[in-house]
């Protein structure tokens, strides 16, 4: 039996998601399974294999945007269809998302580097990968084979000018950093455009197209663009979040070629 492929979801609100099941059909689909964290403090699943049956699916409920008791999804869903198309085994999603901060410290905002002990995403998506690490030895599912991280963070740091200048400093360290802890220092890393119609968030944009992606500064990197999607003070309607996560996909499957832009 081969090991698992894993992917590793990383960033904001707009990778949490809020998109109804009705947006994605019901069809199984039996060699992918999705272990997530909505926020910091969210427990990882094993289960193997995962059948999509999204009125059952292990997601979270979002009583804000799409009424009390209706199951949603992030783009992980989206994606994890597209990936499971290009594999023969069973694949997995780790997911941890929540902060829309990289490194800037503000007022409710958790950054994802670190800035002290105990305060960052960071330590949790640490104490999340070794529980999921745990879980799948223990389900005897296989050594988990990595085979990318997906990313979209940047609104909150695109609202300040220290953020905006701190980012294009600390992603690159941000991925060095996830390389190492997952074992791989050129595993792929595919970051997404921020959804924005401010000047801060298109100079977080440009940044990101000069680090990541076929001919940024940062190896083995995609980018893609979210240019043209529905979206409210930079958070993704559900077909949004549908998009982004076929979009992040499709940049996978190109060999990280395609940009979308």
């Amino acid at each position: 039996m081969a090991d698992p492929k894993a992917w590793l979801f990383l960033g904001d609100a707009n990778m949490a998601g809020a998109s109804p099941h009705g947006l994605l059909d019901d069809t199984d689909h039996e060699n992918y399974a999705l272990h997530q964290t909505i926020d910091a403090q969210s427990d990882v699943h094993i289960q193997s294999p995962w059948s999509l049956q999204l009125e059952t699916y292990n997601a979270y409920l979002n009583a804000g945007s799409i009424g009390p008791q209706q199951v949603a999804f992030g783009p992980e869903a989206s994606a994890a269809r597209a990936l499971a198309d290009n594999a023969s085994e069973d694949i997995y999603i780790l997911k941890v998302a929540g902060s829309s901060s990289l490194s800037l410290v503000t007022i409710g905002v958790w950054p994802w580097i670190p800035q002290f002990i105990g305060g960052s995403v960071w330590d949790s998506m640490q104490a999340r990968l070794s529980s999921f690490i745990r879980q799948a030895e223990a389900a005897a599912v296989g050594t988990i084979d990595w085979q990318g991280v997906f990313w979209q963070c940047g609104f909150v740091d695109s609202m300040y000018q220290a953020g905006i200048q701190q980012y294009a400093t600390a992603l690159p360290g941000f991925i060095s950093m996830v390389r190492s802890t997952l074992g791989d220092p050129t595993l792929p890393f595919i970051g997404a455009k921020i959804p924005t119609t401010g000047t801060g968030g298109e100079q977080i944009n440009e940044q990101i197209s000069e680090m990541l992606g076929p001919d940024g500064s940062v190896t083995n990197t995609g980018r893609w663009d979210v240019a043209g999607l529905t979206h409210g003070y930079g958070i993704l309607d559900g077909d949004g979040v549908v998009a982004l996560g076929t979009g992040l996909a499709t940049c996978f499957t190109s060999g990280m070629t395609e940009t979308n832009e």
